[in-house]
């Protein structure tokens, strides 16, 4: 599961992007239908579209990363509050925050040394 959930190392965050849930006959798709009409390329965002195998899911959006999106979506939380809100270790919480931002879920924003997760409203996942 690990490995699994660490392929976004290092790629671009999905913030203001569409994420989309399919394969990757999904994704050639997708480039194929800019292919034929260019002027779909203005339907992708700027930096592209994430692209999500749908056996990753369950293990992205697990139940406790579920809670800590729905927890940020009303309040702003730093790493530890949110740790303590969920009745969980800071230092779990903080991985299963890294995961989603990799994923792009949520984004940090910097408040002096807190550090606050975000969800985006811009996100759109299309399954």
């Amino acid at each position: 599961m690990k490995n699994d959930t660490n392929k976004a190392k290092g790629k671009k965050k999905a913030r203001d992007k569409e994420v989309r849930i399919g394969s990757i006959d999904d994704f050639k798709q997708a480039v194929k239908d800019v292919i034929a009409d260019p002027s779909r390329l203005n339907d992708i965002a700027q930096d592209g579209v994430v692209f999500l195998d749908p056996e990753l899911i369950p293990k992205i959006l697990s139940k406790q990363r579920l809670r800590i999106i729905h927890e940020i979506r009303k309040r702003d939380y730093s790493v530890g509050e949110l740790a303590d809100k969920l009745h969980r270790k800071q230092e779990h919480v903080s991985r299963d925050i890294h995961l989603l931002e990799d994923y792009g879920f949520i984004y940090i924003v910097k408040d002096g040394k807190r550090s606050i997760p975000k969800t985006n409203d811009k996100i759109c996942i299309t399954v």
